[in-house]
């Protein structure tokens, strides 16, 4: 997991006490921002980025059919040669849908076949097609997010080649974490003893190949989290939007005044999280972040942005009283109504957590729709995003027949019919 290292002002706490047979010893506490700066970064936040989507607007289908260029950049269905990261401390993974870090290998354990030159690379995958609905909406959304100028990780469709990997290595880092709980990165002992735990998982290893296979990179820059002891662990970094997360209830506190995002934005943001049917926002799910290239020389963020950071759950429909999902799921995305409430300008979206069938201003709507007028956002770069994702592998039917990229286009052009009407009465 990313730490945020230098990109913030570094808090120390003097000491922190522990009286025991050993004595007296003392820990520095994590670096990061106070309470204070995260409250005044959220204040003056943005969610849309005006230049992102004007280079968007002109990007050609393939060109959005291979995704974002840059570092760390694949192309679509790139054949990816990696070696199995085994877990450690420092790269315990959280969630609940099968991951893991591949990377090219190190010196005591070299890998001459490897075709990465990145030391980790997480790679979310499913052992058939349908194992894992994650990989098609995760890449969906992502492409969609960063065609309208929101903020979004890059999300890469690539066959991979695990070289020295466990025959299923989402176990092998699921029970890791689940018997390191307490464990501190800091000490040795605690390093060796976790060492020896990962080296008793997972059975024979061997090249095994994964055919249904993402590679997520983070959107360049720095999450910005408090520096507190709590917020080391990936169960409060899911639930506490202090850790480097977001919770929906900060909407209010993201102030025009302090140069936030202004109110429209703030609407469509929420009305697009409705459109992918974002149901699991919990707070780890969206992310404050210090983009690249926004850090001053006195070490504060000079522009910070919230975004949506996992839309694994999306394009589909959550279960009765939000419990359960259904991801990239066309018969129920189709089916999905955009308003409980048009009058009211009320959004439809089941969830358990904070953004539920949220209100909107009608200018919000407006807003979202002009970037996803039909005249920009054509048919057929539409299209790209479905291809993109190769959702089709997933095997779903739709209306009697195996679902097509067409009948995705043909969802997603009567979704943006309907948030092309006014809401509110107008």
């Amino acid at each position: 997991m990313r730490r945020i290292g230098s990109v913030q002002i570094l808090i120390l706490v003097a000491l922190a006490v522990c009286v025991g047979l050993q004595g007296t010893r003392v820990h520095a506490a994590p670096k990061g921002i106070t309470d204070a700066q995260r409250t005044a970064y959220v204040a003056k936040a943005q969610v849309w980025d005006r230049e992102q989507y004007e280079a968007s607007r002109s990007l050609t289908v393939d060109a959005i059919k291979n995704g974002p260029t840059g570092e760390d950049a694949f192309t679509f269905n790139q054949a990816v040669t990696c070696r199995f990261v085994e877990p450690t401390l420092k790269n315990v993974i959280g969630g609940q849908t099968a991951k893991f870090y591949c990377g090219r290998g190190t010196d005591t354990a070299p890998c001459p076949e490897c075709t990465v030159t990145q030391k980790e690379l997480k790679v979310k995958y499913g052992s058939n097609p349908a194992a894992n609905p994650e990989i098609y909406s995760e890449v969906i959304g992502t492409r969609l997010m960063w065609l309208l100028g929101f903020k979004a990780d890059r999300d890469y469709p690539v066959r991979v080649t695990c070289v020295n990997c466990p025959a299923d290595p989402w176990s092998v880092y699921q029970t890791f974490r689940g018997r390191v709980g307490g464990l501190d990165e800091h000490k040795p002992e605690d390093v060796a003893r976790a060492a020896s735990i990962a080296h008793d998982l997972g059975g024979a290893r061997a090249t095994r190949n994964f055919q249904s296979a993402v590679i997520e990179v983070k959107l360049p820059g720095d999450k910005l989290k408090v520096g507190d002891p709590k917020c080391e662990s990936p169960a409060n970094e899911a639930t506490d939007p202090r850790c480097g997360g977001f919770s929906w209830k900060e909407i209010p506190t993201i102030n025009p005044a302090s140069g936030g995002a202004p109110r429209e934005q703030l609407d469509a943001w929420q009305l697009l999280a409705a459109f992918m049917t974002h149901g699991d926002n919990k707070p780890g799910n969206q992310r404050l972040t210090c983009p690249a290239g926004s850090l001053a020389a006195d070490g504060i963020c000079s522009m910070t942005y919230v975004m949506i950071q996992d839309i694994g759950a999306g394009f589909g429909s959550a279960g009765f009283l939000g419990l359960g999902y259904r991801k990239a799921d066309i018969g129920s995305w189709n089916s999905q109504s955009l308003w409980v409430d048009r009058n009211a300008c009320r959004a439809k979206l089941t969830s358990i957590h904070e953004l539920k069938n949220p209100t909107v201003s009608d200018a919000g709507r407006a807003f979202l729709a002009k970037l996803m007028d039909p005249a920009v956002l054509t048919d057929d770069k539409i299209a790209a995003i479905f291809e993109a994702s190769r959702v089709t592998e997933k095997g779903d039917k739709f209306q009697g027949h195996p679902a097509t990229v067409a009948d995705w286009v043909g969802a997603f052009d009567r979704k943006r019919a309907d948030l092309a009407q006014p809401c509110g009465g107008h």
